[in-house]
């Protein structure tokens, strides 16, 4: 009898840790296993460490599989250094330094270059067409994120967390984090 008691007490834990994901853990352990996931490009482990658990809001950018492979490019070359937490009742928030591929050099780059392209293709009459400059800017971005000297740039900066059901979730308002594990793209691109 106590074995089988045991033996369900055992089965009912293991159930639990598994539905919970990143859950039942402390907002620094969610953090690490967040950005493990995504370095290693899981969306679906990614999610659960999310307030939603959807897969979409990490893809939202995301429009084709050439722009996925892309992003799993440079998120694998990030480096995270998960700080300690501070808690405040159902919130917490953890410091994180992120070490990523530096987009805003890599498209500063890009555009000098294709801007120099440009200017002769218009001046030498060879016309050079919008589809040859997107393919020269596609490469150009594949050869600089895939570059192991690419440069990289370190950002100082902060996970937003709740805790739902008694578990830490990574919380919706986190676009400066997310820009940072992404090389700070959207500052190279802003809207």
């Amino acid at each position: 009898m106590k074995k089988s008691l045991l033996f369900v007490f055992i089965a009912i834990m293991a159930a639990g840790i598994l539905v919970a994901g990143c859950g039942g853990k402390s907002p620094e352990t969610v953090v690490k296993e967040f950005t493990t996931a995504m370095k290693a490009g899981d969306w679906e482990k990614a999610a659960l460490c999310l307030e939603n658990e959807d897969t979409t809001i990490l893809q939202k950018d995301v429009a084709n599989e050439e722009e996925e492979k892309i992003a799993k490019q440079i998120l694998a070359q990030a480096t995270f250094e998960v700080g300690s937490a501070t808690i405040t009742g159902e919130q917490a928030i953890v410091n994180v330094k992120v070490t990523s591929i530096d987009m805003i050099r890599i498209v500063t780059g890009m555009m000098t270059e294709l801007m120099s392209f440009a200017l002769s293709s218009a001046f030498d009459g060879s016309g050079e067409n919008q589809d040859n400059i997107d393919a020269m800017a596609d490469q150009y971005l594949k050869n600089s994120i895939s570059d192991p000297n690419a440069p990289k740039t370190t950002t100082d900066t902060t996970v937003n967390l709740i805790k739902i059901d008694g578990a830490w979730k990574i919380s919706a308002d986190n676009n400066e984090f997310l820009d940072a594990l992404m090389g700070n793209i959207g500052k190279a691109f802003p809207e």
